[in-house]
């Protein structure tokens, strides 16, 4: 299993790497559209989101541990219970009667075995239960040890399984052990090794009848069980960090977007204003009457229109278009208005007076919808000099 450390930092590049490839994606998309970085369109809300970002991996290496050690504690609270419980029933049972020298078939010995085997059945996840005195030279040794299921197979095999005899030495030294034949409750921080295996253990004084501590009562956990509880808090911990990251993320990617949108609206209105200033300076100084309209309604007109129909710019705009289309014309409108093309029609005036008009159309964009743009140019002077020179060569020919 990989330390808590490196696996964090894992979390970290894995982050690291996911905010590297989205501002990257972000930075082309803005340079396209508006030739400027992510860091020029949002400065504060990009330092700060950086910062936040900063201090979750920060605390969120705390709330890791804070949860490794939350489910210790819970290991520990367990532990003290237990072995409390079953360190004074021991003392009742006249523990301190052995030692190094008594015998197997000893009445006290097999009565305390007997006991411990039981309470052991109905722990099953405790891994081992034993105690252990401590030697005239300083030495431990086990006192009561059963046999143990080590490898968790359902049965008692091999030599290391069996009950450990009497007097055993235990050579390997423990701190939390020793702090227990001082008189207080204590519990290994990580998993040890000897020559049973791998375990976390935790250790209780047993007093004899005048109060001092005549033995240890010492219970293991196997280590790889322990391990899997540790890492599943851990995993929660950091799933709990990736998922505040993720939606911090994505609610500033969403405030850059609005901030992009703004920005993209902002120049898209002032090139619609030149546009339309420009437009506005052509229609004014053409002698052809302008008219800007969609679905069927006049929206802009230019002076000159005004003069064309006699109507003021006022009552031209949101003027049904038909209302400027000579009847004769009406079915020529339908027509028109299906296509970007020059045509001949006949329009009315305010007055309902009725003249022949060339007009021409196109399509577009205006206030982020398409409209028509028509011009159009009073011909009838071009229809009387036309219908002149028809009658005049008639004459000639008759």
């Amino acid at each position: 299993m990989l330390s808590k450390t490196i696996e964090y930092m894992i979390l970290i590049l894995v982050i690291l790497l996911t905010i590297m490839f989205v501002q990257h994606q972000m930075n082309r998309l803005i340079q396209a559209k508006l030739k400027m970085s992510l860091f020029q369109i949002a400065q504060r809300l990009t330092t700060a989101f950086y910062i936040f970002v900063f201090l979750l991996l920060l605390g969120g290496f705390w709330y890791v541990s804070y949860l490794e050690q939350v489910k210790h504690q819970e290991y520990e609270r367990f532990s003290k219970y237990f072995t409390r419980v079953f360190a004074s029933e021991l003392s009742q049972m006249n523990h301190h009667l052995l030692n190094d020298a008594t015998s197997e078939t000893d009445e006290t010995y097999i009565r305390i075995l007997r006991a411990m085997t039981r309470w052991q059945h109905e722990h099953p996840e405790v891994l081992s239960i034993y105690t252990l005195k401590k030697s005239k030279d300083g030495n431990n040794y086990f006192v009561v040890a059963l046999a143990t299921d080590y490898n968790r197979n359902g049965k008692i095999d091999g030599k290391k399984e069996q009950i450990v005899p009497i007097g055993t030495v235990y050579k390997e030294h423990i701190p939390e052990l020793e702090r227990a034949f001082q008189g207080k409750f204590s519990m290994e921080k990580e998993p040890t090794s000897d020559q049973w295996g791998e375990s976390i253990s935790a250790f209780y004084p047993i007093f004899d009848k005048n109060g001092k501590v005549n033995a240890v009562f010492g219970i293991d956990y196997n280590a790889n069980e322990y391990k899997a509880q540790i890492k599943r808090e851990r995993n929660k911990g950091m799933v709990v960090i990736f998922l505040v990251f993720l939606v911090s993320y994505i609610l500033y990617l969403l405030l850059v977007y609005i901030r992009l949108e703004k920005l993209l609206f902002k120049k898209y209105r002032e090139e619609l204003e030149i546009s339309q200033h420009r437009f506005k300076r052509l229609s004014e100084v053409s002698m052809e009457g302008i008219i800007i309209h969609s679905e069927g309604k006049v929206l802009e007109v230019n002076e000159a229109a005004c003069r064309l129909f006699g109507y003021t710019a006022d009552e031209l705009i949101h003027m049904p278009i038909q209302k400027l289309v000579a009847p004769a014309s009406l079915q020529d409108l339908k027509t028109f208005l299906g296509e970007e093309d020059m045509s001949e029609m006949y329009l009315r005036k305010k007055d309902g007076t009725v003249f022949p008009a060339e007009i021409f159309r196109r399509e577009y964009d205006y206030y982020a919808k398409k409209v028509s743009v028509t011009a159009i140019r009073d011909i009838t002077d071009r229809k009387k000099q036309e219908e002149t020179g028809r009658n005049n060569a008639l004459y000639r020919f008759s």
